[in-house]
């Protein structure tokens, strides 16, 4: 079976474990700092536009209980956001501040990979 699927790798291609090694840790941070402050910052708004709509209700009669989610929303959302954005904030700085000692060494460790190319004793550079 292995004949008749050969595995091929491309010289200079690196692989994906190559890949994931040297991408710059923040930025999965950034993506995860991110999400969670979108997340909340949409239950924060639907919160807000429940309480504004409480008085027009429609049916003449009021929800007996807001969600749990809403509640923690409403006790500790702010709080909640400022703490977020702190962190996201935290995390982009990381990203950015370190993002070019991560192209560094990325850079040292495939010329160390790459061997040094001589010119022939009969060629010329020019």
């Amino acid at each position: 079976m292995e004949d008749l699927l050969p595995v091929r790798k491309a010289p200079n291609k690196p692989s994906m474990l190559d890949r994931f090694l040297r991408a710059n840790p923040f930025y999965s941070l950034v993506v995860l700092c991110g999400t969670a402050f979108l997340v909340s910052a949409c239950g924060y708004t639907v919160m807000a536009f429940q309480s504004v709509h409480a008085a027009q209700d429609y049916n003449g009669v009021q929800e007996a209980a807001a969600h749990p989610l809403m509640r923690v929303f409403s006790e500790h959302g702010a709080t909640l956001m400022a703490s977020e954005l702190a962190l996201l904030a935290v995390a982009m700085l990381g990203a950015m501040g370190t993002d070019r000692w991560w192209y560094r060494r990325q850079r040292d460790r495939q010329s160390e990979k790459q061997p040094m190319h001589t010119a022939d004793a009969g060629e010329t550079s020019r």
